[in-house]
This record gives C-alpha cells, sequence and structure tokens, in this order.
C-alpha cells in the first residue's frame, strides 16, 4: 500500500547534488526546479573534501568539522 507523498520538484540544491540524489533515491522522476541564483561570489561554486573519520558525536563527525575550520582558514 503506497502511504507517502514522492517528491517531484526540487528547488533547494544544485548541482552535481540534485543530480546524484535524483538518480540514487527518486530513479531519475524528480524534477529541477531551483531558480537560477546567479554566480557565486564567495569562492568556489562547488567543492568535494575528502574526509576519512573513525569518531563521530551523534550525527557530528568532528574531523569534517576541522576540514572546515582549514578551509576557512
Amino acid at each position: 500500500m503506497w502511504t507517502g507523498d514522492p517528491l517531484r520538484v526540487h528547488r533547494r540544491c544544485d548541482d552535481p547534488m540534485f543530480g546524484v540524489s535524483n538518480a540514487i533515491a527518486y530513479d531519475n522522476l524528480m524534477v529541477y526546479g531551483t531558480p537560477d541564483r546567479g554566480p557565486y561570489r564567495h569562492g568556489p561554486r562547488i567543492c568535494w573534501v575528502h574526509v576519512t573519520a573513525a569518531e563521530a558525536d551523534g550525527h557530528w563527525i568532528p574531523e569534517e568539522g576541522r576540514a572546515l575550520r582549514r578551509i576557512l582558514e
């Protein structure tokens, strides 16, 4: 029995995050509805940072926080 409403139009993420989640979780059925936000003025628009972490405190991964601090500094 189907009991949920699928997300059809997504208006928050930019690519590549939209494309990844659409392919993995939605079988490419979502519609890209994020409006054009213009150029991002504060550095690279998209950046992937590899973090290897062995410890977690709930959803907080301390090594991810340290990696963000290094980027911001």
